[in-house]
């Protein structure tokens, strides 16, 4: 990706590249180059950031511009990727989990929970 001038994700739009959240997203804006791609899920959520195009023509034209884009335009790639990094993503596992165990623990009151809250929370009887 060093030698990059422009990123580019041109995949058809199909069913299955509608269902996806590209890793390469990140990848590209972690790197802050330019980024052109067609009009498939994940690419198209940052317009401001990302060149959407439709066909064949426009994704030419994408890529040319993007050749001449402001260069401020990377650090604002760098910033949205930082908070999509795996150390962010394990944070955000990790702190789910701690917040489920607490409510198993306390129950929805905040107070300990009795046998009848701890088995609605899907704590298997043996460990009542």
């Amino acid at each position: 990706m060093r030698a990059f001038d422009v990123c580019i994700t041109p995949h058809r739009v199909t069913a299955f590249t509608e269902s996806l959240n590209p890793i390469k997203l990140w990848e590209y804006m972690a790197a802050g180059k330019p980024i052109v791609s067609t009009d498939i899920a994940g690419f198209r959520d940052y317009p401001s950031l990302v060149r959407i195009a439709r066909d064949a023509d426009s994704f030419l034209d994408a890529v040319r511009e993007a050749l001449a884009e402001d260069p401020k335009t990377a650090a604002l790639r760098q910033s949205q990727a930082a908070g999509h990094s795996w150390e962010q993503r394990l944070d955000a596992i990790e702190a789910i989990i701690a917040d489920s165990l607490q409510r198993r623990e306390t129950g929805a009151s905040g107070q300990p929970a009795n046998n009848n809250e701890r088995r609605s929370l899907g704590v298997p009887a043996w460990k009542v």
